[in-house]
Formats: structure tokens, sequence, C-alpha cells
């Protein structure tokens, strides 16, 4: 625990330990020990800040992504590093709120590249991910070669005159998600690993909770995947306010910037976040979301399309039962079950794949065209030969310039047990 320890006329300070979770009495200890030089974690600096101190000269913030901030008397560093380069390696002083406080530079001794998934560098504006080289590097996970060859890796950028000082050969992939700024800085973006896949759609879960933070009224939010028995993520987003603000009405300042399936299913309004003892929240002490509460009240169907339908979003989602204004996508509905419930009620409705995202519930979908209203596609007339179509006459055309090319050919080999009539294969295969 780092974090207690803080500088004082050039002696130390260390909090007690039934002081350290509760900010008003660290500010209070602070005054008291007239301390100038501190170090505090991010989510606990955050409401630090709400705070007068007028002994502080500087304070290093640390430990999560800072997002929220006021003017302070004192200098203000938000500082980023992880475990592995020991333990910091950028900074940045922040001076006003930003809507993505930087993490800036990085330090002495540290070099930062951003890069894609091929190790290419990418250029100013372009979100990769952060590999960090230099002086701080661990040698690696104790016990775990594995892990240190997979996160540890030799540095394709390393200068001529690095390698004759043996100098910044090794790199640490970080798994966080940066951009470079034109001024040098660099912005923070989230994690690999907090990208999570919701109804088929790759979501950033740090987007999410930049545009919660931009709603007046909350102060500090978090949102997580949550997984329910039939292995479905949702997503539950936890926040502090200084107002009741009703639901409703966030997710419709989220709707102005986000897609549907971006908006939380779950907000749970809390008074302060769980901390574990190093100052970050716990999200394991977290409550947890009833996934009950996704459906809808129940209401039946009142006709026959609306049972038709009903029925058909049960079989698809695994479920005993569904009444008319549940939802298909927060019941578990992804764009592949969407394909098959489409499929399904063809017959029945005119429908697209677009309906289903739009409509959602059965009570709106069950407002479609019947299919008597649809004019079916007749069976063809058999033939011996039929036209080519333009995709076809497109491939006879290249195969005919480039000489009998098999570029379209896709071989097979398929191992056939037992007794096989090659003539009846064959007319098979061509019919």
């Amino acid at each position: 625990e780092i974090w207690p320890i803080l500088l004082s006329g050039g002696k130390l300070c260390i909090i007690p330990d039934e002081d350290k979770l509760d900010y008003i009495k660290v500010n209070e200890f602070f005054m008291q020990h007239q301390v100038s030089y501190a170090f505090l974690p991010t989510q606990f600096a955050e409401l630090f800040f709400e705070l007068e101190n007028t002994y502080l000269r500087n304070l290093i913030v640390g430990g999560d992504k800072l997002r929220k901030f006021t003017t302070q008397t004192y200098e203000v560093k938000n500082a980023y590093g992880p475990t592995e380069v020991t333990v910091e390696s950028n900074q940045f002083t922040v001076d006003k709120m930003y809507d993505n406080i930087p993490i800036g530079k990085p330090i002495a001794n540290y070099t930062c590249y951003v890069v894609d998934k091929y190790l290419n560098l990418l250029p100013i504006g372009v979100v990769g991910e952060l590999l960090i080289g230099g002086d701080g590097l661990a040698r690696g996970y104790l016990n775990r070669d594995d892990l240190t060859h997979e996160k540890f890796i030799l540095n394709p950028f390393q200068t001529v005159a690095d390698k004759g000082n043996g100098y910044n050969s090794r790199l640490y992939k970080t798994g966080d998600l940066v951009r470079w700024l034109p001024n040098g800085n660099l912005e923070y973006w989230g994690r690999n690993d907090f990208q999570v896949k919701i109804r088929g759609y790759r979501i950033e879960l740090g987007e999410i909770e930049n545009r919660l933070l931009a709603i007046p009224g909350i102060e500090q939010v978090l949102v997580l995947a949550i997984e329910d028995g039939n292995k479905n993520n949702f997503l539950c987003a936890y926040y502090i306010s200084s107002a009741i603000i009703a639901e409703d009405i966030i997710k419709d300042q989220l709707a102005i910037n986000l897609a549907s399936y971006m908006i939380p299913d779950y907000f749970i309004s809390m008074e302060k976040f769980p901390l574990n003892v190093n100052g970050k929240i716990d999200r394991k002490a977290l409550p947890k979301p009833d996934l009950s509460k996704l459906a809808s009240e129940y209401i039946a169907p009142s006709n026959e399309e609306q049972s038709l339908i009903c029925s058909a979003f049960a079989e698809i989602l695994n479920l005993e039962q569904v009444g008319i204004n549940d939802d298909f996508f927060k019941l578990g509905g992804n764009s592949i079950k969407t394909i098959r419930l489409v499929s399904k009620l063809q017959t029945n409705f005119k429908i697209t794949v677009t309906d289903v995202f739009k409509l959602k519930t059965p009570l709106k979908l069950s407002k479609l065209a019947p299919v008597s209203g649809v004019s079916k596609i007749s069976k063809i007339e058999p033939r011996e030969y039929y036209p080519a179509s333009y995709a076809q006459e497109r491939i006879f055309i290249t195969d005919q310039l480039s000489g009998g090319s098999t570029l379209y050919n896709i071989p097979i080999q398929i191992k056939i047990i037992g007794p096989i009539d090659k003539e009846q294969l064959g007319i098979a295969l061509n019919k």
C-alpha cells in the first residue's frame, strides 16, 4: 500500500488505517500535518477535489482513468503506469477539465509506442495498443514464462544508438488503448479486454462511461458487462449523482450520441463506490442487478399474430414465456438470432432483419403486413440451361482472359466409405 505514505517537510506521515478510506478524514490529516506532497488513487482523488486544502503544493493521482477534475490551488499531476513498468511511465499536469483527461508524455528513461495488432506504428489520432520500454521494465512474471513471453517482447523500434548502449531492448504490451495527441501527449481510451460483445456488436465500455459523465449531475460512473445463465451479456451502469435523475432521462441523453445497443440495460444509483484497500473500486462488492427485470411486466398475446411472434421469441431465445412488450434484444437476442427469428416468421409476416432491430417487441412486429400480401417468387420451369447472372458472366470472362485459371475453383476431398455408383453420383452433383 503505497498511497498512505506522504511527504511533509521532509518527513514521512502514515495515515491511520481507520482513516484511509475516508477522504474527509484524509484531508483533515493533511491539514493537521501540513502535508505538501501526496499521492492518492484516482477514485479517491475525485472525491478529494471537492475539499479545500491550503497546504498541498503537489498531488499525484493514479491507478485508474481520471474522469473528474475541478481547478485547485495546488498542482495536480495525472500519472499513468502499470506495475510491470515499476510503476509510473507517464505524467500530465491537469489545469482544467478535459473531455478526456490525457495521461501525458513519457517521463525520463521511458519510451512509448502506439501500435496496431501487427505492431505497426500508428499516426497521431489513431487509437492502438500502448507499448512501453525503458529502464523500469520488470524482468517478467515469476514462474509464468508463458505470460512473460506474451507480454514482454523484443523492441522492433530500437535505434542503432540504443542497441549500442544496450538500452530499450524490450517492450511491455500494456493492453491499454491510447492515441497520440498533436501536442505529444497520450490520451487513454480504455482496455483491450474492456471491449465486450453485446448482441453481436463490439463495444468499448469506456465510451459509454464518458457519455454518462457528460450528463449534468452524474459525478462518477462505472459500466460493466454482466453475464446471465444463458451466457448472454448485458450492460449495467453504476453511477453516483448529485441529484436524483430519472432513468428515462439518462437513456434519452445517451441516445443522442450512442447506438441503441450501447445503452445500458440496468442503471444502479449509488451513494458511493466500494473501495478496496488500495483505494480502487472493488468490483466484486458492487450490487448485482436483478436479471429477471430484463423482461417487462408480462402481458399475454391477444391475437394470433402476437401469439405466433411470442412463441417464436421464446423458441429462439430458449425462454418459457414471452410477453408482447418484451424486447427481443434485452432478452438475449443478437444478430444471428435475429436472422433465425426472421427465417421462422417469414412464412406468416412480411418481415426483415431491419424490422426486428427497429420494432423489437411482439406487439410492434405483429402490425407488419401478413404474408398473404407478399408476392411470392414462382419456381422457374426446368431447363437444360439457364441464362447466366452478371456475376457468372464476369467469372466466365475472367476465365477466358486468364487462359483456364483455377482461381475460382474450390478443391475439396470427401472420403466415402462403402460402395458408390459413380454415374448416379455425377447425376446428383449436376442436379
